[in-house]
């Protein structure tokens, strides 16, 4: 790619002779921003034909502009929605949970959603009126631009299948009677982070005068940013509830691989060392929480 962009630069410095070092630069930039948010999806029709391009199994509710795609992974085993609404210029993205509906309990199941709504970062569950049934929903804008990236897409498709997964426990454990809904977002800082699953997520902290930014993408790739400049890209992998990042670039990157535990007290990150030489990288990620940040 790199040789690539490279020969474009050079004919276009050949063809136009006048052409400033700086608008080469501004559209290369623009080229490679482009080719990270992937296909431009403007309307439900695009996005169907994203999905028939990579295989993704799906059915289309058409007349409900609706797009359903089966979802397994952590503890969602379902059908996850994505709407294209282009009256309100939002994309819907529903992920049902896994909770079996108990009349007695849904009271407290109520005053559980309040409770993850108001104090959470993310927010976005909900109650259907009619089946009653739990879900959590991400409303994306595409306007006034008219459009999203289809990566983009899917990078919101993902983190909303994680906070499903992520919560799915502990509303069902209010549902059931075991936990009372006041006490939900006590108990949900007792559970375990999924043992193989990778915490996906734009995370934000302050140190000082700086502004780190940690973005996980459901590939595991990993990007670390010192007030917006990327100064270190990573692959993270999960295995038994441990993320292992292998640094593979950037200036702040660390030769050797570093392994922590990851737990979301109160919808925060935060990482406990298991194995990691590098006393920066520790620092940086265990010696304070991390936010989470919409995507």
């Amino acid at each position: 790619m790199i040789r690539q962009i490279s020969g474009l630069i050079l004919t276009w410095v050949l063809l136009v002779p006048f052409l400033t070092l700086s608008s080469v630069a501004e559209t290369v930039a623009d080229d490679v921003q482009a080719l990270r948010k992937g296909t431009e999806i403007t309307s439900l029709q695009d996005l169907i034909a994203d999905l028939n391009r990579q295989s993704v199994l799906h059915s289309v509710v058409a007349d409900q502009d609706l797009v359903l795609v089966p979802v397994k992974k952590g503890h969602i085993d379902g059908t996850a929605g994505m709407r294209w609404n282009t009256r309100s210029g939002f994309l819907l993205i529903i992920v049902p949970m896994t909770i079996v509906e108990n009349k007695d309990r849904l009271q407290d199941v109520e005053t559980a959603v309040c409770q993850i709504n108001y104090d959470h970062a993310s927010g976005g569950f909900s109650i259907a009126p009619k089946t009653r049934e739990v879900f959590f929903r991400l409303s994306v804008p595409f306007l006034p631009a008219g459009k999203l990236g289809s990566k983009d897409i899917e990078e919101y498709f993902s983190f909303s299948v994680r906070e499903a997964s992520r919560f799915n426990p502990a509303l069902k454990a209010v549902a059931e009677g075991r936990v009372k809904g006041r006490d939900v977002l006590d108990y949900f800082t007792t559970l375990p982070a999924d043992d193989n699953q990778i915490p996906v997520g734009t995370y934000v902290k302050k140190q000082v005068e700086i502004t780190w930014k940690l973005v996980i993408t459901s590939q595991g790739e990993v990007t670390l940013h010192r007030d917006d400049q990327s100064v270190v890209q990573s692959q993270a992998t999960v295995a038994n509830g441990v993320v292992t990042f292998a640094d593979k670039g950037g200036e702040l990157s660390v030769e050797t691989p570093g392994a922590y535990r990851f737990r979301f007290p109160a919808g925060k990150l935060v990482f406990e060392r298991v194995d990691d030489a590098s006393e920066g990288r520790t620092k940086l990620l265990t010696e304070s929480p991390w936010e989470t940040q919409m995507p």
